[in-house]
């Protein structure tokens, strides 16, 4: 078993003449461990992580990766990982001859696209929000904010479930008086919101 490149000299001794020479160059590989290309996902998505190696070996490898939060798995070769955050995994791969080889792999959580609101318009004397269906399974809430004209800022009045509906009645507003500006925010189910 040889562990860096080496070169042997083969002497071959006749029973008679002279000996013959001749040289074998064993290459030996640096040990190389690939981690996979990086991750966009969304909350509530998952990444099949995975890491690629050039061992030629019968015996077993052994995986770390670190950090370990978010992963089902640590010490497997493809775990999945689903972290809350934005996360930079780094895996170790180790022979059992104690030779091992780092890389590492980003797992980005992608902030939910805002559907924007499509129109207001006026049922009877309320006004009515309407926007866009979002097509995520990582969707909480919309989120419906409606300046208010004192301060020029904007104040949540409301959150409607995902499951619910894609329009708001606002229910204080009174068109015939005055005119109302609104935003609308995504929540998604890890709990970040996009506005």
């Amino acid at each position: 078993s040889v562990r860096k490149t080496t070169t042997y000299v083969l002497e071959v001794i006749p029973p008679f003449g002279k000996s013959l020479y001749d040289t074998v160059n064993v290459k030996v590989l640096p040990f190389v461990a690939k981690a996979c290309d990086d991750f966009s996902i969304e909350c509530c998505d998952y990444a099949q992580l995975n890491v690629e190696d050039n061992y030629s070996g019968y015996k077993r490898l052994r995986f770390k990766w670190v950090p370990s939060t978010g992963l089902d798995n640590d010490t497997i070769r493809n775990p999945k990982a689903s972290p809350m955050v934005d996360t930079k995994y780094q895996v170790t791969v180790y022979t059992n001859d104690s030779i091992s080889s780092t890389d590492s792999v980003n797992v980005n959580k992608t902030k939910l696209k805002n559907p924007g609101i499509v129109r207001v318009s006026v049922q009877k004397t309320k006004n009515i929000i309407y926007w866009k269906h979002a097509e995520s399974r990582s969707i909480e809430s919309f989120g419906i904010y409606k300046e208010n004209k004192s301060n020029g800022k904007y104040e949540r009045i409301a959150s409607v479930k995902d499951t619910e509906k894609d329009y708001y009645v606002d229910s204080v507003s009174n068109p015939q008086e005055s005119s109302c500006k609104y935003r609308i925010t995504i929540l998604d189910k890890c709990g970040v919101e996009t506005p």
